[in-house]
């Protein structure tokens, strides 16, 4: 379990550097995730009724119990978003997410940066740690074409703002 978190950690300081966070802003973020500790399970990311956003405002209110203030505090989103979407998705989903076991554990600080998609991040995310479109598919439950979609349109925003 500790090469995972140590795993993890290195490909979301390595995902930030390529997000062009500065190494400030990598250590506020760092220290912040240090404090709250706050890390979603790969395995939610998986119902396919919702979105990505939809899926975390769920998640971190009803799983974390954090307010809609907080929750829009750590995704860099605002409160009136993170309510909307919680909204939207206990319309769509009335049972609760997958509680299963994850070896893979997401920080919410990833999804800070609002130059890329949240499934742009998630699946940059996964790129670093070493999976392949396939293997992140088959994971969210999405098809590999979505995938490899998200992944171009990531890496060629990645080309962009490194101009």
């Amino acid at each position: 379990m500790k090469k995972i978190k140590k795993i993890g950690l290195d490909a979301t300081i390595a995902l930030l550097r390529q997000q062009h966070y500065s190494a400030e802003e990598i250590l506020d973020i760092l220290s912040g995730h240090q404090k709250e500790d706050i890390r979603i399970p790969l395995a939610v990311f998986a119902v396919h009724q919702l979105g990505m956003l939809e899926i975390m405002a769920t998640y971190l209110h009803d799983e974390r119990k954090l307010t809609f203030q907080e929750s829009a505090a750590a995704l860099n989103r605002h409160v009136q978003t993170i309510c909307s979407s919680y909204r939207r998705a206990r319309q769509k989903y009335t049972k609760e997410l997958p509680a299963a076991k994850s070896k893979i554990l997401v920080p919410v600080s990833l999804f800070r940066n609002r130059a890329y998609t949240v499934l742009e991040n998630l699946v940059s995310f996964l790129r670093e740690y070493g999976l392949s479109n396939h293997q992140i598919a088959v994971m969210l439950k999405r098809r590999d074409s979505t995938i490899s979609t998200i992944w171009q349109r990531y890496r060629k925003k990645s080309l962009i703002l490194t101009e």
